[in-house]
């Protein structure tokens, strides 16, 4: 077997190692939030946040930023729009009733 496709191989045996806990989470769409003006501000927010650390890790790290910034872009956006996920979790201060 070529090399590459032992690589492709044992790369999607990882990610399926790393989500197995995560199936039911993809079926959680933000769009379901109960207060769709939050979900886009987070969303926003999240947004510059993440090329904000961009920018930061690119004027910290000159040589390797090209490396470094797209990771915490993607670090921080993950990060503050979790934020969302975990209040619709929760309930999102929705009224007992639904509304």
């Amino acid at each position: 077997m070529p090399i590459q496709l032992r690589n492709v191989g044992a790369a999607y045996s990882g990610l399926k190692l790393l989500t197995w806990e995560t199936e039911g989470e993809a079926e959680k769409p933000l769009a379901e939030s109960p207060r769709q003006l939050r979900a886009g501000i987070v969303h926003l927010a999240a947004i510059g946040a993440a090329i904000a650390a961009a920018l930061l890790v690119a004027k910290l790290l000159g040589s390797v930023a090209w490396l470094l910034s797209p990771l915490a872009a993607t670090v921080v956006y993950l990060s503050v729009s979790s934020v969302e996920v975990a209040a619709v979790d929760r309930g999102g201060g929705a009224s007992p009733t639904g509304g």
